[in-house]
């Protein structure tokens, strides 16, 4: 019955497909695709999917014999339908894919007929099952991204899609395309920021040195900038111990220092880093203009920073960081021992960041140059 009604419409679609006039032709061809896509939704609603696919065969064989410039069928329905026929080899290949460029959605009754069919059919986990049926782990994920996409899932779910099956689209040609074609991700740039911090430490004395000076808070500040998750930091401290030598004297102690760090964890909140340093220290001891005595000495630096924002707006965010590390302290003014100061710093966090749009991380298997 069906390949009879085909017959009657080609023959006299082509008729009128010779005529001189125009708007004869126009006339004529649409409703030749009207019929087409009711024959096709009367096909899928029974389930007769070979018919489905005989009928979207013959309607682009008849596109292509009258010169129909429209298409009968929409790019994301010939996938779905070919998906149904169980092209599979067709679906894999992304030169073939590309002649479809995935137009807009037609809104008629087989346009919603087909894509419920494949909803339900999701639902029912059939369409899984029918996706296990692709044996390559590569093709069946490139299968599953192309269909979601057909079936008119956002492209940021589309992209999570891809991210997801990454380690599977082991063919470089099928994750380019995807990637090109659907993968989008924009937001804070979390690798690369301006950031500086101010507050109170603690330190603590450790060895010899704590013969002479007590423990003691102090101030610091810092300025880092980071790349690509590369932390480079200028560190300014200040550190009010009191000296328990001989009376009389104050005692000054700071530096100032330079860090290099990494960013080992992160989320959009909570930042860990290690780093180490070198700074240049200043010990003195003063009791009066003309009775002081000072040294400057280079320590080494290393410990670790975690800073957690309770405040964010478009660029930027406030929180708090705490900041634990150890430096080396050399013999100092008059009889100051060399030894540690094991810090811990509390500190207000301002960080600068900007919107971006990413750039998609191919695996390092493969290579970063277009093909």
């Amino acid at each position: 019955m069906t390949r009879l009604v085909l017959f009657i419409l080609l023959s006299v679609v082509t008729a009128f497909a010779g005529s001189v006039i125009d708007l004869e032709k126009d006339v004529a061809l649409s409703r030749a695709n009207q019929k087409f896509r009711q024959l096709a939704a009367e096909a899928l609603e029974k389930e007769h999917l070979e018919q489905l696919v005989q009928i979207e065969r013959a309607a682009a064989a008849f596109a292509d014999s009258v010169g129909y410039e429209k298409p009968l069928f929409q790019d994301n329905e010939v996938i779905l339908v070919r998906f149904l026929e169980k092209d599979y080899a067709f679906l894999a290949d992304v030169d073939s894919m590309s002649k479809y460029d995935y137009a807009y959605d037609a809104y008629d009754h087989f346009a919603d007929a087909l894509k419920n069919y494949f909803r339900k059919q999701q639902a029912l986990g059939g369409l899984e099952k029918a996706f296990e049926q692709i044996e390559n782990a590569s093709d069946r994920a490139y299968a599953r991204i192309v269909i979601a996409h057909c079936l008119n899932v956002q492209r940021s779910e589309l992209s999570k899609m891809i991210e997801k099956n990454v380690d599977d689209l082991t063919n470089e040609k099928q994750l380019r395309n995807l990637v090109q074609k659907y993968w989008h991700k924009e937001g804070y740039d979390m690798e690369n920021y301006l950031c500086g911090a101010i507050g109170a430490s603690y330190n603590v004395m450790i060895g010899d040195v704590s013969e002479r000076l007590d423990d003691a808070f102090g101030v610091t500040s810092e300025v880092d900038y980071v790349f690509r998750n590369i932390l480079f930091g200028l560190r300014l401290a200040i550190e009010m111990n009191e000296y328990t030598g001989e009376g009389g004297y104050a005692y000054t102690g700071g530096g100032l220092g330079f860090d290099v760090g990494a960013t080992t964890f992160h989320t959009d909140w909570l930042f860990l880093r290690f780093y180490g340093g070198i700074s240049l220290e200043v010990s003195e001891l003063k009791k009066s203009e003309d009775d002081r005595d000072g040294k400057v000495y280079p320590s080494l630096e290393a410990g670790a920073i975690m800073d957690t924002f309770f405040y964010k707006d478009a660029k930027k965010r406030i929180g708090i960081r705490v900041r634990s590390g150890f430096k080396t302290m050399a013999t100092g003014a008059r009889d100051i021992s060399a030894g540690v100061n094991f810090y811990t710093a509390l500190q207000f966090v301002f960080l600068d960041t900007k919107y971006k749009k990413f750039e998609f991380k191919y695996p390092e298997t493969l290579s970063k140059s277009t093909p």
